[in-house]
């Protein structure tokens, strides 16, 4: 290989649609439906969409033009920036999950990889190994050395290739094979069971994996019901007797039944510390509180007499409510408790000690069971309790936990030492008898196979079988994963979620942390933990449609050859940020138990193999020093064999994300795991091309209070010459200084639409790049004194490019932070990227006392409020306390846009109604409609009216003050329901917040506060909604899709009126004379302008003038709040059609607030202008002659969409016919990132900002005045 070869540069060495990319990784962590995670659980395992745009641009040769090494490549820039933008296209249906399998987007793209293959292929010809390294008829096979969770190989064999895996840790080997392995291999074939081959009529339709899975899902339910049969006895039903519904009325309709039970809920005891109590076992109990959904509250009451206790359950809000939520935890740091008897504290230290002198139990506090129509919680019986002790379990996992990782609990000073000490005698019954099963299962499928037809040769699963011996066994081991999913929630790290009212599975973060309270789920109950739930998920994350070969191998990184020849994309671990050997562990034992026959070389040791995981864990290595040695050694041995191996002509891509952590060396300077990373790859000899930001994660539940992984950035890497020459610190500055700011320019303003630009506070890591690929294509960069420079120092010199003098670094990510959020909090994972790029960590500028980082936020403390003074702070304080912004703004947030924050789908969206006790009242129904939102906190200044607002609203929260709302509640989202002129403002505040809002019309009273609110908008995560209700009514609905279907043509003329008389509100409504009483013009348009803007798409207004009647009503407050009765607007629209707007509040005559008219070249619209009237429309593709108009309603059937033509009765239960509801959903959908915001910031100023210009017009006697376009402001 050592002869040159002709390779263009890769699409990824260039440019990258990194919004698309972006948007669709985090998408996807909400889906589970056929997605990986399913199958079985891995930790920090990459998006499938992140996986395949960075293979599909690994492969694909960039268009631009490019000579040198003895060939020419590439168009010129304008023509490449067209083929770049077709390629950007691909990728952009490539990641959207709906196309996951969609073959048709598939072989468009795997149709670009060959022909870019077969380029390569051509200009290599010559080549002296051409016939073995470019063979035009056959792509390379990819290769992940630290494949984990599978998803780049997964994606390498949907976009066409071969793939190989190999890892260290046997149960990622085993998630590999269950993924890339065995669906190909047992591909096309029908299922073996006997219920299938009675019913094989049209075996055609067993396409792919499906028939294997048909078989998983049947020897699973085989599996669950002997399962019952044979430790059903342990799992009773609860009967509900007179006795117990005496004392609660809602268990009455339940007397004579037996009861499914979901879960009984335990509570760990100790020992009271108290000598009176000494003898008792009091409960750990961190809560109370069994439910807390509304309107289904249940909770725990404990009944203490004398020195016995025992617990009731209750329906209903309980009467201390912060009592029942903190149960006997107090509060404060660490696992801290009270005697449940005396109150006696009980510290850490103190339960610790007792549970490991052994006497730490559990204490059943409730049973949940299967209701009608949700859960029913009941008291505990000492007859339940005794039949959970009954269960004496004859195996268990007695491989011994880790006691020096504080990741685990056994680490954590508590008493677990095996791994059977986490679960209970009840639950090790179940799970045995479940591994013992799939022994028996895997028997009756080959028995049933060879009954089928299938042929055996009795060659195993391991030495590449596909008879029926190894169908068996790959039947098998997916039911050892729904043994696996089964324990991951039949254990005692488990939790019960009182606001989901649900069991939450043990790995809720990277970690097997004490748990204090926890449900014992009923494996046979139909809910999570029941194993045939868990086959189902299982089923659900078997890749049904691969075509192409995957092989899957346990092999050490340092020393593999399986590159050899080789497309390489990896995702390393991540430093010391996650121990995979040590968590895995909790499942290799059971996989172990249940596949050692299966895979004995895999399950030969005892545990997985620790000693040579490339994490540094300072437990195995003595010291932080040791484990960063250990590291950088190590992972410098794996990229070495990647660079000796890897084919060259691709780059090699490799992902890194950590949360950043700090190490002080012995120097006194610090060092981060993302340093010691890039000096390991540039060690083994690689050259960076290329670094890209991905915000690949988002966190949720427990990572949402944590500062957790919010970013991966990809390093694209290419061989280094091995006659690289050396160079001085001064010629490496002169490059920089060449190379660097025409780089940087690009990434700010791109070369054409083709580019995606980069975020501000992402451009500091994405600078990396072309930085470092001139560092690293040298043999060494030698300092004055003659010693090669490291990594850090090159990284330091590569940010002065973007700091304003040479500034230490934390100082260059203050100003960078501030540039971005100013005083702001941000997320974490953004601060993670910054500091990381600036050679600091998040920690270590806070330890300097110029931030506050914590859960999940980071923001600047302000000038004299909160800075701390000490020896180590940076020097921002003297460059931006004292500012609003920095000296030399680089302006680059006004080219930039983050795309928005999402939701998982899983979660409530939490959100905030200010305006609460007034117009923001009206918004419960609608809400609740929604499953995933909620109303979470409630703000009015009249806090007379707080309460009732909160309790209409269902609001947990309620607040007298706007801005403490923001701050102090946990929001997603605030709706806007004030006055018009607080609109504006407080849409302001929330969006620097990165809160989404939805604002009532207008969306503000002033050109001036409506330019801020676009900046505001503009530059937040969140999505800004203005809620124009009008648009969302049923007619106005169907009249938007006849124009979508073109039945209007050309529209060029619309009018809207909206008279409504107001007389009596603008004399009692003291917020009506801040403005719009006095003011003269067209000052509440949206409401008829909006649905006419939705029917000219693509149109805004350019020019207005305004007229109006004149005053024909006295206001009997003053002169000072008269207005001209009707007031006319017209609008000059940009296509040239004009559109007529009358607003009237004052005349006497009853209300008409929607009358509208529309005229295009081929059809026409004219609503009702009286009560009962006709909404009627012509249309000349549809009507016989030009005098036949239609009832508007007669074009349902056809033309409305369904979900408005048959809406549901959550949707008519919101209001206005559905309108409500579907507003709401847009707005939900829209954060979520399914759909473009349909009013978003620059419809809402179309909508408002004419209304505001004809208020000049009116004074200036009706003179034509320009509109401005709010998009224009943004490029300013």
């Amino acid at each position: 290989m050592s002869q040159n070869v002709k390779i263009p540069r890769k699409l990824i060495e260039v440019a990258l649609p990194l919004d698309a990319i972006n948007a669709a990784a985090v998408r996807e962590k909400s889906i589970r439906h056929g997605h990986p995670s399913t199958l079985h659980l891995w930790w920090a395992r990459r998006p499938l969409a992140a996986a395949r745009a960075v293979i599909f641009a690994q492969l694909v040769n960039d268009p631009g033009y490019q000579q040198g090494d003895g060939f020419k490549y590439g168009v010129n820039k304008k023509d490449a920036a067209v083929e770049r933008k077709r390629l950007f296209k691909i990728i952009e249906e490539l990641v959207r999950w709906e196309n996951t399998t969609n073959e048709e987007v598939l072989e468009k793209a795997r149709k670009e990889i060959r022909r870019s293959w077969r380029e390569v292929c051509e200009l290599n010809k010559d080549h002296l190994q051409a016939a073995e390294l470019f063979n035009p008829d056959k792509l390379p096979d990819l290769h992940d050395p630290f494949a984990g969770g599978g998803a780049i190989p997964l994606e390498a064999q949907r976009l066409g290739l071969n793939a190989y895996a190999s890892d260290l840790n046997p149960v990622a080997v085993l998630i590999n094979k269950a993924m890339i392995e065995i669906p190909p291999r047992f591909s096309n074939r029908p299922p073996v069971n006997p219920d299938m081959q009675q019913n094989l009529a049209n075996k055609a339709r067993w396409k792919g994996a499906t028939g294997l899975a048909e078989d998983v899902r049947y020897y699973g339910n085989w599996m669950r019901d002997q399962a019952e049969k044979r430790t059903g006895h342990l799992y009773p039903k609860v009967a509900i007797t007179e006795e117990m519904a005496a004392q609660r009325s809602d268990l009455k309709k339940y007397v004579g039944r037996k009861l499914t039970v979901i879960a009984w809920l335990w509570a760990r005891t100790v020992k009271s510390p108290n000598p009176a109590f000494a003898h008792v076992d009091v409960p750990l109990a961190s809560t109370f509180m069994l439910s807390t959904r509304k309107g289904k509250e249940a909770y725990i009451e404990p009944v203490i007499k004398g020195d016995t206790y025992h617990f009731i359950v209750k329906v209903g809000k309980p009467k201390d409510p912060d009592a029942a939520k903190a149960g006997t935890k107090t509060t404060g740091r660490g696992s801290t408790f009270r005697c449940l008897l005396s109150g006696a504290p009980m510290s850490s230290n103190y339960i610790k000690g007792e549970s490991m002198a052994g006497r730490m139990d559990a204490q059943l506090m409730a049973i949940v069971a299967e209701g009608d129509r949700g859960r029913v919680y009941l008291s505990p019986t000492t007859e339940m309790e005794a039949i959970a002790h009954e269960a004496k379990p004859e195996w268990k996992p007695d491989e011994p936990m880790n006691r020096d990782t504080p990741n685990l609990v056994s680490g954590r000073g508590y008493g677990f030492f095996t791994w059977a000490d986490l679960f209970t005698p009840r639950q090790l019954v179940a799970l045995t008898t479940f591994s013992d099963l799939i022994q028996e299962a895997m028997e009756q499928v080959k028995c049933d196979a060879a009954t089928a037809g299938l042929s055996d040769n009795d060659i195993p699963l391991r030495d590449g079988g596909n008879g029926a011996t190894a169908y068996s066994e790959a039947v098998g081991m997916y039911l050892a994963f729904a043994l696996d999913r089964t324990s991951n929630t039949l254990c005692t790290i488990a939790l019960w979620s009182p606001g989901r009212e649900q069991t939450v599975t043990a790995f809720g973060r990277q970690a097997i942390p004490m748990t204090w309270y926890f449900p014992e789920v009923n494996p046979f109950a139909g809910a999570a933990g029941d194993y045939k739930v868990s086959v189902d998920g299982v089923i659900k994350g078997i890749p049904y449609e691969i075509n192409t070969s995957g092989f899957a191998v346990q092999a050490d990184a340092q020393t593999q050859d399986l590159s050899d020849g080789m497309i390489v994309s990896t995702d390393p671990p991540y430093y010391d940020n996650i121990c995979y050997a040590d968590l895995s562990d909790f499942f290799y034992v059971w996989l172990r138990r249940s596949l050692s026959s299966v895979f004995p070389d895999l399950f030969f040791t005892l545990a997985t193999p620790k000693a040579d995981e490339l994490v540094a864990t300072r437990y195995r290595h003595g010291s932080k020093d040791a484990a960063e040695a250990f590291f950088l050694d190590g992972m410098t041995q794996a990229m070495r064999r990647l660079v000796e191996q890897t084919h060259p002509g691709f780059p090699v891509t490799i992902y890194y994300a950590f949360k950043q952590s700090e190490r002080k060396g012995n120097g006194g300077t610090s060092s981060t795991g993302w340093e010691t990373f890039l000096e390991a790859v540039n060690q083994a000899g690689f050259q960076l091309s290329g670094t890209w930001p991905m915000h690949t994660e988002r966190p949720t539940g427990f990572k949402k209070k944590t500062n957790a992984l919010a970013s991966s950035i990809i390093l694209v890497c290419r061989k280094r010459s091995d006659d690289a020459p050396v160079i001085s610190r001064r010629e490496f500055l002169r490059e920089l200084d060449v190379v660097l700011p025409e780089a940087l320019d690009e990434m700010t303003r791109g070369v054409g639409e083709d580019l995606s630009p980069v975020a501000p506070v992402d451009l500091s890591q994405a600078i990396i790049g072309p930085g470092m690929a001139v560092f690293s294509k040298y043999a060494a960069v030698l300092e004055a004194d003659g010693t090669p420079m490291p990594v850090r120092t090159a990284l330091q010199l590569i940010n002065r490019y973007l700091a304003e003098d040479d500034f230490d670094a934390d100082t260059q990510f203050c100003l960078h932070w501030f540039e971005q959020y100013g005083w702001r909090e941000g997320p974490y994972g953004d601060a993670d990227t910054l500091s990381r790029a600036k050679g600091t960590s998040v920690d270590g500028v806070d330890n300097a006392g110029v931030i506050a980082s914590g859960e999940g936020k980071v923001r600047l403390h302000r000038w004299m409020f909160g800075w701390k003074f000490r020896q180590s702070s940076p020097m921002a304080f003297q460059i931006i306390s004292n500012a609003q912004y920095p000296k030399t703004p680089i302006n680059w947030t006004s080219r930039t846009k983050h795309g928005s924050k999402t939701m998982d789908i899983a979660e409530k969206l939490n959100v905030g109604i200010v305006g609460a006790a007034g117009r923001g009242g009206s918004f419960r129904v609608a809400f609740e409609a929604h499953e995933t939102a909620r109303i979470h906190a409630v703000c009015d200044v009249r806090e007379e009216e707080l309460d009732a607002a909160a309790e209409r609203l269902g609001a947990s929260e309620k607040y007298a003050d706007y801005e403490t709302m923001l701050a102090r509640s946990e929001l997603d989202a605030v709706v806007i329901g004030t006055p018009m002129h607080f609109h504006a403002q407080q849409a302001i505040e929330a969006l620097h917040r990165n809160i989404h809002v939805l604002s009532e019309v207008t969306a503000g009273v002033s050109v001036e506060e409506c330019r801020a609110l676009v900046h505001a908008a503009t530059s937040s995560k969140a999505i800004y909604m203005m809620a124009e209700n009008y648009t969302y009514t049923r007619p106005n609905v169907l009249v938007k899709e006849l124009v979508r279907r073109n039945l209007f043509g050309d529209v060029y003329y619309g009018e809207g009126e909206y008279l409504h008389e107001l007389k009596a509100l603008n004399e009692i409504t003291k917020w009506r004379r801040k403005w719009q009483t006095g003011i003269d013009g067209v000052t509440y348009c949206t409401h008829s302008l909006g649905p006419l803007l939705q029917w000219m798409p693509g149109d805004r207004v350019v020019r207005v003038c305004c007229a109006g009647s004149g005053h024909h009503y006295t206001d009997p407050r003053g002169d000072q709040y008269e207005n001209q009765d009707s007031c006319v607007m017209l609008c000059q629209m940009a296509s040239g059609g004009l559109v007529k707007i009358r607003v009237d509040m004052l005349s006497e005559r009853p209300h008409a607030t929607g009358n509208f008219q529309l005229q295009g070249t081929k059809g026409c619209y004219e609503s009702a202008r009286t009560r009962g009237g006709v909404n009627r429309v012509w249309l000349a593709d549809i009507c016989d002659g030009k005098n036949e108009w239609i009832d508007l309603t007669d074009l349902e059937e056809d033309y409305l969409p369904d979900m408005w033509r048959n809406p549901s009765e959550a949707a008519l239960k919101a209001g206005h016919g559905g309108g409500d509801y579907f507003e709401i959903m847009d707005f939900i959908q829209s954060i979520n990132g399914e759909i473009a915001c349909p009013i978003g910031i620059h419809e809402a100023m179309d909508m408002t900002l004419p209304g505001l210009i004809s208020q000049q017009s009116i004074v200036q006697d009706g003179a034509w005045l320009d509109v401005p376009d709010s998009r224009s402001w943004i490029e300013e």
